[in-house]
């Protein structure tokens, strides 16, 4: 019984041990990309819908955003870019790979008056955003086939087209 249990012990702490080393060369060097989005200018109907669309999901090259990490596909982590919620972000914790993107949305809503402007900032060591990238002003644009409301944008067309472009300013 007792060599049995030594046997065991040793088993247990050999798998235990190349496990570790396994995981640690896949992963080593390798992390996603974290992006804080904040927002300025929203209504509360499109802060519900960006936030609802956006935060606390990834993204890929494809600029296709996920719910689950298991479905990454892909070795190389920096391709990975997950978005969270400026309000969530907590300078103790602030790994090499953290930036910020902010969204701020100019106009009335209408098709003719409305443009959005997206910053991108990398953290510094201070703990102070820095801006790396001023994207400029984006003209949003109406559905071509919005027959109920041609003027005027649905909260549901402004948040995709700024969604999209969120994502796609994070891989710039």
């Amino acid at each position: 019984m007792r060599r049995i249990t030594k046997l065991l012990f040793l088993f247990l702490l050999t798998a235990c041990g190349h496990t570790e080393k396994r995981t640690n060369s896949v992963t080593q060097g390798k992390k996603e990309r974290v992006f804080y989005v904040e927002t300025k200018n929203f209504g509360i109907d499109l802060q519900s819908c960006f936030s609802h669309s956006m935060f606390n999901k990834w993204s890929d090259t494809s600029f296709k955003l996920h719910d689950n990490t298991i479905s990454y596909k892909g070795n190389d982590l920096n391709n990975k870019h997950a978005f969270l919620d400026i309000k969530s972000f907590t300078p103790t914790n602030t790994p090499d790979n953290v930036e910020k993107i902010t969204v701020i949305l100019n106009g009335d809503l209408t098709v003719k008056n409305t443009t959005y402007l997206i910053k991108r900032f990398a953290l510094q060591d201070n703990g102070e955003w820095k801006r790396i990238a001023n994207y400029g002003d984006f003209k949003t644009f109406d559905r071509p086939n919005d027959f109920i409301s041609p003027t005027h944008l649905d909260v549901d067309e402004i948040c995709e087209q700024l969604v999209e472009q969120t994502i796609k300013s994070s891989y710039k």
